[in-house]
């Protein structure tokens, strides 16, 4: 379980972000913490003009800095699938304004393997919150 949660800062070109490191002390890997950067946007909203258009490039938060603490919005999946998600977790707010990406980090200075994980569920359902990337994590792989 964890123990407590400091504070976290990384610079990107679109500005720098403050996530959360997590301890996790009975790690059997050679880690025993993860730097957790969350709801970080990978592309402009798909909103307004934008919809159902190729994406753009998402707008730069320079010089402010991105708290990067929660996940972002949840894609669109229909009134049907609430209650599948709500098992998993009740933090979540749908949107089309989810084009956002969560990165975890074992160490945030070094360069590490990276693990570039995208769901399944055939367009219908799954999300983010089904998998927990702590076993690779704590072995010293970076997972987006």
């Amino acid at each position: 379980m964890p123990l407590a949660i400091l504070s976290v800062r990384v610079s990107t070109k679109y500005g720098d972000l403050e996530g959360i490191t997590t301890p996790y002390t009975n790690a059997t890997g050679p880690y025993k913490s993860i730097s957790k950067f969350l709801g970080i946007p990978y592309a402009a909203p798909p909103i307004g003009e934008l919809r159902l258009k190729p994406p753009q490039l998402p707008n730069e938060w320079k010089p402010s800095v991105r708290q990067a603490k929660r996940h972002g919005k949840i894609c669109l999946q229909g009134p049907e699938l609430e209650s599948r998600i709500k098992r998993v977790t009740n933090q979540f707010e749908f949107s089309e304004d989810c084009l956002f990406l969560d990165v975890y980090s074992p160490d945030v200075s070094l360069k590490l393997p990276v693990l570039f994980y995208i769901h399944g569920g055939s367009f219908v359902a799954v999300l983010r919150c089904y998998f927990r990337g702590t076993f690779w994590l704590c072995r010293g792989w970076l997972l987006l």
